[in-house]
């Protein structure tokens, strides 16, 4: 008993000492784990501050460095409006140093570089701020230019408004004799064009995308804008006289009377500069030069002219019948100078023929305000209703004789040319941005006799040619015969289809809709009367022609009721018809398209260029495409309405032209 109670006391001893040594060797391993995971948040707090600590440092940098230029900008706006030109380059030039200073803090933000959405973002930012670069670079040759010309604190414009002729020669013969630098200028701005084009679309994507978007949005905005301005700057001593007088021939055409190049031929003028000054200006009304000609010019009508305006002979006033502007600037010209012959008129030396529509003289009484000739007001919102009411009937309650009723668009030219003249710099960027979208729109039209200006004009589609395209071609043409102004309650639509036949071939289904949304007004609103041309690619095989109206469907025969010819590289289908108030027409032109097409469509490639008659408001289009190949890749300013395997649709409109491209499998 005795001994079973020692061996339970010496039990209970070892039992506790085990324990003893079992909770002191666990208090150790804690300790030795503590001090193992202590060291690993050591190590990782310390790489945080390593990875991190840089960029911290540099982005904070960056953000100030980025809020001075954003202040500065307020600045050189400040100072181009006080027309110092001084102080924008020195502006300008800080603000390059600046983006030279973020630039290189970019590429000191340590590790974290490394991290692969940053350094996305790190390329995109380092190309933005490369283009900017370029961009500041290139306007800083204008403005070095600028600086070395000694000009007054009047200055409004290098190319429309000094404060006196002989500043104006200045500015345009120190243009003519620093070409290099513009021609640096242009450099510039290619490379910064390139810079925006190595940016990926995956790299702009994820935080701050939209941001880094809106950024390239609007340096690609800014170089676009500069590279078409640029030669217009450049040539601006050859267009404004500089040491030698221009005189253009100025067509006003009327688009609510649609004729092919953009409206009838109403009024016509002469415009002389020199040295960027207008040293005299001229309008008329067409018919007082017309009327000499009668019986005595003889030239002969257009087929659709002479049958259904019953004129057997051609006048000025209809000389642009064909859609390509350089072939009716041409004949425009001809009848100019041979009806001045009849008339007696000495002869006159043209440098350009220039087409404008009341689109554009709507446009620009927006930015330079009303006018009012002697009671009759203008503006933007009334100008081509106001000056259709006077000329057909309230210049005779104004004592004017109907010869001199047109003459009134002199006064109206001169007011807009002297408050464009008197516009601070900072609203003509605004009034280029007008007249680009203007002449983009086909609201102005321009033809040169200097080949080097002509060329520059058809390089940027803004000479109103009928374009030459390796693809698919489609451009429906309008000219109203005898409708008075009826154009203007008319609603034009373009619908265009492509589709495989059973033998894979592709056929063309243009349907151009024209609605009649106008109430007879006496000498101005009336049955609507349309000799119709619609221009397909050379080579295509026209199958069926036919008008779909609320009457039911006729067929056209061929060629009996339809005009088949070939023309400015193009085929086209010339129809006349005639649209009552509140009535659709839709006339439908269904062909093959022709070979070269379809072996390219064969190899995975289909291109379509819609054109846009010029000076129309913008009609709707409706392009749907049916393969029996697989859409992989399209280009076209929007996205398309459908994409599903080979059928692609688009819905837009024909403000501008449309150019659509597309790759297929």
């Amino acid at each position: 008993m005795l001994f079973k109670k020692k061996t339970n006391i010496l039990e209970k001893e070892y039992s506790a000492m085990v324990n003893l040594i079992s909770h002191n060797g666990r208090k150790k391993k804690n300790k030795t784990l503590f001090k193992w995971i202590f060291s690993i948040f050591l190590i990782l707090f310390l790489a945080l501050i390593i990875i991190i600590a840089p960029a911290g440092i540099e982005g904070y940098l960056i953000l100030q460095k980025a809020k001075i230029i954003e202040a500065r900008a307020g600045n050189i706006m400040q100072m181009v409006k006080e027309n110092n030109w001084n102080g924008v380059s020195s502006g300008l030039s800080q603000t390059k140093d600046d983006l030279n200073y973020i630039q290189a803090r970019l590429h000191r933000l340590g590790l974290v570089s490394y991290v692969p959405q940053v350094a996305k973002k790190i390329s995109v930012a380092d190309h933005l701020i490369t283009a900017s670069l370029d961009l500041l670079s290139g306007y800083g040759e204008a403005l070095g230019v600028m600086n070395s010309i000694n000009v007054t604190s009047n200055i409004n414009t290098v190319a429309v408004g000094l404060s006196g002729s002989g500043s104006k020669r200045d500015i345009l013969m120190a243009i003519s004799k620093n070409k290099d630098a513009f021609q640096k200028m242009a450099d510039y701005l290619n490379k910064a064009k390139a810079d925006l084009a190595d940016i990926s679309a995956d790299d702009m994507s994820g935080k701050w995308s939209s941001q880094f978007s809106q950024l390239n949005i609007l340096l690609n905005e800014a170089i676009g804008d500069s590279q078409e301005a640029l030669p217009i700057l450049v040539h601006s001593p050859e267009l404004l006289g500089a040491d030698k007088e221009k005189t253009y021939l100025l067509v006003f055409q009327n688009n609510m009377e649609m004729r092919p190049t953009g409206g009838f031929i109403g009024s016509y003028g002469l415009v002389t500069v020199k040295d960027g000054e207008i040293t005299n200006m001229f309008t008329d009304d067409v018919y007082n030069l017309d009327k000499y000609s009668k019986e005595k010019l003889n030239a002969p009508s257009p087929a659709p002219i002479a049958e259904y305006l019953k004129q057997k002979f051609w006048f000025m006033r209809d000389a642009n019948w064909s859609p390509d502007w350089p072939t009716s600037a041409k004949q425009i010209l001809w009848f100019f100078n041979a009806e001045r012959s009849i008339a007696g008129l000495p002869p006159q030396k043209v440098d350009g023929v220039i087409a404008i529509s009341p689109d554009l003289i709507s446009n620009t009484l927006a930015l330079v305000g009303s006018i009012d000739i002697n009671g009759n007001k203008f503006d933007s919102n009334n100008f081509a209703l106001s000056l259709e009411k006077f000329v057909e009937s309230e210049y005779v309650d104004q004592g004017i004789t109907i010869s001199d009723r047109k003459s009134i668009m002199g006064p109206i030219a001169k007011v807009i040319f002297e408050r464009i003249q008197q516009m601070p710099p900072s609203e003509l960027l605004r009034l280029w941005t007008v007249l680009k979208n203007d002449i983009d729109s086909k609201q102005v039209l321009v033809y040169m006799m200097d080949n080097d200006l002509q060329n520059y004009f058809i390089d940027h589609n803004w000479s109103g040619a009928v374009s030459q395209t390796d693809g698919d071609f489609l451009m429906s043409i309008d000219a109203n015969l005898a409708a008075l102004k009826t154009d203007s309650v008319m609603k034009k639509s373009t619908k265009y289809e492509v589709n495989t036949d059973s033998n894979g071939n592709l056929t063309g289904k243009a349907s151009i809709i024209i609605q009649h949304n106008g109430k007879y007004i006496k000498d101005l609103i009336s049955l609507y009367r349309d000799y119709l041309r619609v221009y397909i690619p050379d080579g295509s095989a026209i199958k069926k022609v036919y008008i779909i109206s609320e009457d039911g469907t006729q067929n056209l025969q061929i060629p009996a009721d339809v005009d088949i010819g070939e023309e400015l590289g193009k085929e086209y289908a010339g129809i006349f018809l005639t649209v009552e108030q509140g009535k659709t027409k839709t006339l439908v032109l269904e062909y093959q398209l022709p070979e070269k097409i379809q072996n390219d469509y064969r190899n995975g490639v289909y291109k379509l260029f819609v054109q846009k008659q010029p000076a129309t408001s913008g009609h709707s289009l409706s392009v749907d495409l049916n393969f029996n190949k697989n859409v992989i890749a399209y280009q076209f300013d929007l996205p398309p309405a459908k994409l599903r395997g080979g059928n692609i649709n688009w819905q837009t409109d024909l403000v501008f032209d449309r150019s659509f491209s597309l790759k297929l499998q």
